[in-house]
Formats: C-alpha cells, structure tokens, sequence
C-alpha cells in the first residue's frame, strides 16, 4: 500500500469571511518587504488573502500575482504555519523570486 501525498490546494484555505479578514487587519502583525505587505494573525489552520493597491494594476496581472502566490504556498503547504494572513501587494514584481523570499516567512 503506498501513501500518495496530496498536493491539493482547495478553497478552504482562501480567507473569505470579512469579519476574519478585519480580525487579521486590527489584531495582527505587520510585516512589510520587497513591495508586498503582508499582514498576519495566529490561526487554527492556514487560511489566506491576496489583495492589490487600488488602480494600479490590470486585471490579467492580478489574476497572475494571484496564481503564482497560490501556486508557491500550495508546493510548501505542508510546512506552512498556522496563520490567517493577507498578502497585499503594492506594485507588479519585475521577478517573482523576491515575491517568493518575502512569502518565505510563512513557512516553518
């Protein structure tokens, strides 16, 4: 019998509820690096945002920024730590590796 993991990386781990996502505005720490802010609270399981700076990005490059930062939590999620956290980003990466560096703190 072999054990598959499962690299799965379904909608219960979006952050969807406003009332968690104001909790993780208020209560939670701020950790600011390479034009991405990303703010954090202490959870029961990892749960996450992504949100932009208004206007200044179009709507191919928010669903890309989107897909990446899933696509790098979903391949580290078995290490990730129990946080709720909104990942704000403040303007488009020219690579993603420092994206990926300030995303590296959320991994045990």
């Amino acid at each position: 019998m072999s054990l598959e993991i499962s690299y799965k990386f379904g909608k219960d781990y979006h952050l969807k509820n406003k009332k968690e996502i104001d909790r993780v505005f208020k209560n939670g720490k701020k950790r600011m690096m390479n034009d991405v802010i990303i703010f954090f609270n202490h959870s029961t399981a990892f749960k996450y945002a992504v949100g932009f700076k208004k206007h200044k990005f179009k709507a191919t490059e928010k669903n890309y920024i989107k897909r990446k930062i899933k696509e790098y939590l979903r391949l580290n999620k078995f290490s990730l730590k129990n946080f709720n956290c909104v990942i704000v980003v403040l303007k488009y990466p020219v690579s993603f590796q420092p994206l990926y560096s300030s995303l590296n703190f959320l991994i045990k």
